[in-house]
């Protein structure tokens, strides 16, 4: 992940590893919402070609690798679950 450009690599990690929703990413990050899923989505793409990259090099286990393209996209509006 530290490859990843400052913008991407913090919205990933306020969002999977601090566990903040996309509304308090873009407040976080000083963002829109909009912002905070594009950030996500591209952060995601980058790691995910990158873990490809070490992977074809033989430098990652395949094990490693994410399902970031995975259609059950957690930023996706309709995947979100209401909180009661």
């Amino acid at each position: 992940m530290e490859r990843l450009p400052d913008k991407l690599r913090c919205a990933l990690h306020l969002f999977y590893v601090e566990g903040y929703g996309i509304a308090e990413v873009a407040g976080i990050l000083g963002c829109t919402e909009a912002a905070a899923r594009t950030r996500l989505h591209r952060g995601r793409k980058k790691l995910a070609a990158e873990l490809a990259r070490l992977e074809a090099a033989g430098s990652a286990p395949a094990s490693a690798h994410s399902t970031a393209a995975d259609s059950n996209d957690p930023t996706d509006p309709a995947m979100q679950q209401t909180a009661y």
